[in-house]
C-alpha cells in the first residue's frame, strides 16, 4: 500500500484492485481496470465525436499502474505496458462513480404543479414569432419545458406550416401511421377516441409505442361549438404525492407490468411497460405512461398482482383526476400548447359543433439534447 500526497487538496491510497482517491470534498473507490478504460488520451477517446477509441476487453482484470500520483491538473497513472493516463480533477467531479455531475447553476429545476400553482405561475405566452426567430426565445421555451412540462405560443397562424416551424425548431417531427403534423376532427375516420367529440379522461399518448412519443404541439383552427377544453396534469406532480401518500402503490405501478395496443384494419401494435419508469442510474422518475382506454388484458398477471395493481391504480386515478390536480385550458385560433408528453397528463372535456385541431408528435432525444446544450442540465 502506498500513499501520494502531491496536492494538500488531493491524495490516493492504493489497494490491489482499486485506489481511493481524495479531492477537495469528494472521496472516490475506483478500480484499475475503469481508469485504464476511461484514458482520454487521443490514442484512447475521440474528443471529437466523444467516441471510446480503447479496446475495453483487451484490458486485463487485473491491471494495475505502476506509478499513480496526484498532479495539479488531475490523476495521473502509468501502466505496465508504458501507457499515460491523465484525468483531469474536473472530469473526475464529473464521471467517477460516487461524485456528482456537474449542474450549470442557473438552470431551472423542475417545478411540480397542481391546479392553483399552475394558475398562480404560469406565465405570459412566449409571442411565436420571437420562439421561431430568436435564441432567446428557444431558450425560454426549452426552460419552461423542462420547468413545467408545458408551454404555451401565441401569434401563431391557424395552419399546419406554423406548427411544422416550431415542431423543426425544437426538435423534429416523430412520424407514426397516424401522419406528420395532422388535423383532427370528429369524423372517427382512425380508430381512436380522439377523432371523436368525448370526453378523454387525462392520460398520455402512444403508450404502445416502443418509445413513446417524447412531446405533442397543440393548436385550434376552427371551433364553433361549446366545450372542448382541455384538462392537464402534472404526472410527476401527481406520482410524488403517491409516493408520499401510498408508498406501496408507487412500488406497484413501477414495477408491475402492463400491455397496451392498438389495432385497426391494418396493424397491431402492442407494448409492455411499467406506469412510472426510473433512470437507471439516478433512480429519478423520467416517464409515465398511462392511458387507461389503451391498456390490453391483463392476462399475464399474477392474481396478487392483480389484486396490487388495481388498488395502486384507483389510488394514482384519485389524483390525477382531482379538480384540485387539473389545470383547465380552452386552446383558440393563435395559441400553441407543447405538452411534455413523457410527464404531462392531458384530456378533452366533450364537445359540440364543429371542431378543427392540428397536432403533431416530437423525438425525445432532440428535446433532451437542447436541454442539455441550452440550458447545461445533465439529468
Amino acid at each position: 500500500m502506498s500513499t501520494s500526497q502531491i496536492l494538500k487538496t488531493a491524495h490516493a491510497v492504493q489497494h490491489d484492485r482499486r485506489v481511493k482517491v481524495t479531492y477537495e470534498e469528494f472521496l472516490w473507490d475506483l478500480s484499475y481496470i475503469w481508469l485504464r478504460d476511461h484514458c482520454r488520451c487521443a490514442e484512447c477517446h475521440d474528443s471529437g465525436t466523444s467516441q471510446q477509441l480503447v479496446d475495453t476487453f483487451s484490458i486485463s482484470l487485473d491491471i494495475k499502474p505502476q506509478q499513480l500520483t496526484c498532479q495539479k491538473d488531475g490523476l495521473n497513472l502509468i501502466w505496465p505496458d508504458s501507457h499515460l493516463t491523465k484525468l483531469p480533477w474536473q472530469w473526475l467531479v464529473e464521471n467517477a462513480p460516487g461524485g456528482q455531475r456537474a449542474i450549470d447553476g442557473m438552470a431551472p429545476l423542475r417545478v411540480y404543479w397542481d391546479c392553483e400553482k399552475m394558475t398562480s405561475m404560469l406565465p405570459p405566452d412566449i409571442p411565436y414569432k420571437e420562439f421561431i426567430e430568436t435564441e432567446a426565445g428557444l431558450k425560454e421555451a426549452v426552460e419552461r419545458f423542462y420547468k413545467f412540462g408545458l408551454v404555451f405560443f401565441e401569434g401563431n397562424r391557424p395552419n399546419t406550416e406554423d406548427v411544422q416551424k416550431a415542431a423543426n425548431r425544437l426538435s423534429r417531427l416523430q412520424e407514426t401511421f397516424y401522419g406528420g403534423v395532422c388535423v383532427v376532427t370528429a369524423d372517427n375516420e382512425i380508430a381512436d377516441l380522439a377523432y371523436s367529440s368525448a370526453k378523454l379522461s387525462c392520460h398520455t399518448d402512444t403508450t404502445y409505442f416502443t418509445q413513446p412519443a417524447g412531446a405533442m404541439l397543440f393548436t385550434c383552427f376552427k371551433h364553433d361549438g361549446l366545450g372542448g377544453e382541455n384538462p392537464l396534469v402534472d404526472g410527476f406532480h401527481a406520482a410524488a404525492k403517491l409516493k408520499e401518500t401510498h408508498p406501496e402503490h408507487y412500488q406497484a405501478l413501477s414495477t408491475i407490468p402492463l400491455s397496451a395496443c392498438y389495432k385497426d384494419k391494418e396493424r397491431h401494435m402492442e407494448m409492455h411497460f411499467t406506469t412510472l419508469n426510473h433512470d437507471p442510474v439516478t433512480g429519478q422518475l423520467i416517464n409515465i405512461r398511462y392511458n387507461n382506454s389503451d391498456r390490453a388484458p391483463l392476462s399475464h398477471l399474477s392474481p396478487d398482482d392483480v389484486d396490487r395493481f388495481y388498488a395502486a391504480h384507483q389510488a394514482f386515478a384519485a389524483i390525477l383526476q382531482s379538480p384540485a390536480s387539473e389545470f383547465v385550458v380552452k386552446l383558440n385560433p393563435g395559441r400553441l400548447m407543447l405538452i411534455d408528453n413523457w410527464r404531462c397528463l392531458h384530456g378533452r372535456i366533450g364537445f359540440t359543433g364543429h371542431r378543427i385541431m392540428t397536432s403533431c408528435y416530437l423525438q425525445r432525444d432532440e428535446i433532451n439534447s437542447k436541454i442539455r446544450t441550452i440550458l447545461g442540465v445533465k439529468d
